[in-house]
């Protein structure tokens, strides 16, 4: 999962085209800083320099991810100074749309960040389809939205947080529910419990298995995760999820086991949108 770290530690690379003189300005050690160039080209399954000759040059796919990370960075500078003016003042409020699947961390964000400003008041929405979250931003009936989907309106700013994988959900007695990965051909005769047509985790998904040359096959379709995880712990079918979302909300089910989807490995993007 690359993160806003890593990020700028490859914008510095690629602005300097020198390892040693980046880490100098980043105050790490060369080797750490090559690690986590070397860890970036492993998630995103590329490579980011061309180290073919004696001085260093972006591949046309770094050149890509560098005109990208210099966004990010921009505005994600402009997120901190709006943070340090609500600082400065003392006391405010700030709207946030959520997603399902953030439910149980975005608290403890917000925990962290009242514990040194607690005069701040944070109001929490769950706008879902996309068009509805842009109108809101617009509107600035909220400050920022988590989505998961890139926001594609010049008026306003997309950064991506982080990305996971998108798991198969099965009941404990369900005969995939003791394999650790499967692929997603495998999942052709499945009965699913599909999202809405808002969900972005359902295109996503739709997306994999087209590539994949099938469609998922479906009896329900519901409108949240937990309503999904509910209908999967009775035995009515198998669902997709992100793994945020176990990892968070689902620690203590016992009755529910989640499988590794591979071939190809549907994932998902959590974005933070703002004005611009």
């Amino acid at each position: 999962m690359v993160d806003i770290r890593q990020l700028h530690y490859f914008e510095k690379v690629a602005r300097n085209m020198k390892m040693t003189k980046a880490a100098e300005e980043l105050h790490i050690s060369q080797p750490s800083l090559t690690n986590v160039i070397k860890a970036m080209e492993r998630e995103f399954g590329f490579t980011l320099f061309d180290r073919s000759t004696r001085s260093m040059a972006l591949t046309e796919s770094g050149q890509i991810l560098y005109n990208h990370a210099q966004k990010i960075l921009h505005h994600f500078d402009i997120f901190l100074k709006d943070m340090e003016e609500i600082k400065q003042v003392g006391k405010g409020e700030i709207t946030i749309n959520i997603i399902e699947s953030s439910r149980n961390w975005i608290p403890l964000v917000i925990l962290a960040f009242q514990k040194k400003y607690p005069e701040i008041k944070f109001n929490l929405k769950n706008v879902v389809r996309a068009k509805d979250v842009e109108e809101a931003l617009i509107n600035y009936d909220i400050h920022f939205a988590l989505v998961t989907h890139h926001i594609e309106n010049n008026g306003l700013a997309c950064f991506p947080i982080f990305s996971e994988d998108i798991v198969l959900l099965t009941s404990k007695v369900h005969p995939f529910s003791h394999l650790q990965s499967i692929d997603l051909t495998e999942l052709r005769n499945q009965n699913f419990i599909n999202y809405e047509s808002g969900f972005q985790i359902q295109k996503d998904f739709i997306d994999a298995c087209k590539s994949a040359n099938f469609e998922p096959k479906g009896t329900y379709e519901v409108g949240d995760l937990e309503t999904a995880c509910s209908l999967v712990k009775r035995g009515l079918g198998v669902t997709i999820i992100p793994e945020s979302y176990v990892k968070y909300s689902m620690q203590n089910e016992a009755n529910l086991s989640t499988v590794k989807l591979k071939n190809p490995s549907p994932k998902r993007t959590v974005y933070i949108g703002l004005n611009a």
